[in-house]
């Protein structure tokens, strides 16, 4: 249903027992649809009404009399409006303009978040959910309710974002990278390198979970130990926070089978299971806004999935270059079922377009110019480095260290100056001295001070991340 009538269906959950729907209102959420569940207090069985809450889709919560009003204003029934979907759409984009405005401004003053470069369809259908949830007819007057409701523009925001995932999304494509695009990755790299993966748009951390579980599959059928490194980023803070924890119900792990379920997890009371450490080691949780920030550089396997289709053309385009940028020669590209490489066929070799495989095989004709992973070249005799010719007074230190917050000082080109507060414990040193700070930053902390230096740096403004990990 929701592959053929996309946003226009609707899937509506009522008293029952176990979990059945909660896979298909998932699919609806993804299609842009509308899916609304019975409240637990009216429900004779909560089994089903409990599990879809869980799935953190349901768009609307009642009775089943509440849900028959909610549904006749979804059709359109008491407002009088055109019959068709075409009709609606164009009519709500005519007038919804300024309000629509003001609204994406809203959110990019709280989020930092640039709206205008989703696609229009998605956006006004997410907006029209919110506002039916609050009864509210007309954008402008939601507009005006977000100004002094805090809570509904995180609401709004959350809804936005479309974080939809689960493992294994579309099993056979993760067999296609176990069985082939990864031994064949694997076997061309050098063994005493790192192997850095790229995880965009993560949501709450399941697919680089998979990732790392085929990745640790098939070193182990390789009879190989080397250095893993997952980058997971998303713009939404929540869903780092899970993904950070790694606890996930029976339910998210229906796609996992029961050898893996044993191997890579343990069980966590009687509903859920938590990743493993040694797993849960090889993934970095990071904000990050692909549309925004700069990309990482280095990468061997970048995955993203099914976050293109929301955008408009031209934001997929610059998208895409920025993952061209991001891998090295010979990189794979993994895309969602609907997704391609666009305008940009000339940087990447199709591996395999119905599972959405690509390699990259061209280089783009400009590159970002702050890399947020050490660069590979070694340092010179003659550059720059982090001592400063003119001597600190004895006295500065002391002060520094008594009244200076743990940190770091670097220049523009990311070289380390001076330490705060004890901030040392923060770095590693390995092998040769090197003095740029994204190269002796601890891994879990190298993407998110790299990316707010370099936001702080592009704005002019203090960054602030929380629940780094």
């Amino acid at each position: 249903m929701a592959g053929e009538y996309g946003a226009s269906c609707v899937a509506v959950i009522l008293s029952g027992t176990g979990s059945d729907g909660a896979q298909g209102i998932k699919a609806v959420h993804a299609a842009g649809g509308v899916v609304f569940a019975q409240d637990v207090d009216s429900s004779r069985f909560d089994g089903m009404p409990r599990n879809a809450a869980l799935t953190c889709v349901v768009d609307f919560v009642g009775s089943p009399e509440q849900i028959v009003s909610a549904l006749f204003k979804t059709a359109g029934d008491e407002t009088g409006e055109p019959d068709t979907n075409e009709e609606r759409e164009r009519l709500r984009e005519k007038d919804a303009l300024e309000p629509k405005q003001l609204i994406f401004r809203k959110l990019s003053d709280a989020f930092g978040i640039d709206f205008s470069q989703y696609k229009d369809g998605t956006i006004l259908r997410r907006l029209d959910r919110r506002m039916m949830m609050r009864a509210v007819a007309d954008m402008s007057e939601y507009a005006e309710l977000l100004e002094g409701d805090p809570e509904e523009v995180d609401h709004l925001y959350r809804d936005l974002l479309i974080d939809v995932t689960s493992f294994f999304r579309n099993p056979e494509a993760f067999s296609y990278l176990a069985e082939t695009t990864l031994p064949d990755l694997l076997a061309h790299h050098p063994e005493n390198e790192e192997f850095r993966v790229w995880s965009v748009a993560c949501a709450s951390g399941e697919e680089a979970y998979s990732l790392a579980m085929i990745l640790d599959e098939v070193m182990a059928n390789r009879s190989q130990k080397r250095s893993v490194r997952i980058f997971a980023t998303d713009i939404h803070k929540s869903s780092l926070k899970t993904a950070s924890a790694g606890y996930y119900s029976n339910e998210k792990l229906a796609n996992v089978s029961t050898a893996r379920r044993e191997k890579y997890f343990y069980r966590t009371g009687a509903d859920g299971w938590t990743v493993r450490p040694n797993i849960r080691r090889m993934v970095t949780f990071a904000p990050h806004n692909i549309l925004s920030d700069p990309p990482f550089l280095h990468m061997h396997l970048i995955s993203c999935r099914n976050m293109l289709i929301y955008l408009e053309k031209s934001a997929q385009v610059e998208t895409l270059t920025r993952f061209s940028a991001a891998l090295e020669q010979q990189g794979i590209l993994f895309l969602g079922s609907s997704e391609s490489v666009l305008d940009t066929q000339s940087e990447f070799l199709t591996v395999d377009g119905r599972l959405k495989i690509y390699r990259k095989q061209g280089t783009i004709t400009s590159r970002p110019l702050y890399s947020l992973l050490p660069e590979k070249k070694k340092a010179t005799a003659g550059s720059e480095r982090g001592s400063s010719k003119m001597p600190l007074s004895s006295l500065y230190p002391l002060l520094l260290e008594r009244c200076m917050p743990t940190g770091f000082l670097v220049n523009s080109k990311g070289d380390l100056l001076h330490t705060f507060g004890g901030a040392g414990k923060y770095l590693q040193i390995i092998g040769p001295v090197r003095t740029d700070i994204a190269g002796i930053l601890h891994g879990n902390l190298r993407v998110a001070v790299m990316t707010a230096i370099e936001r702080s740096r592009k704005n002019r403004t203090p960054v602030r991340f929380s629940d780094v990990s």
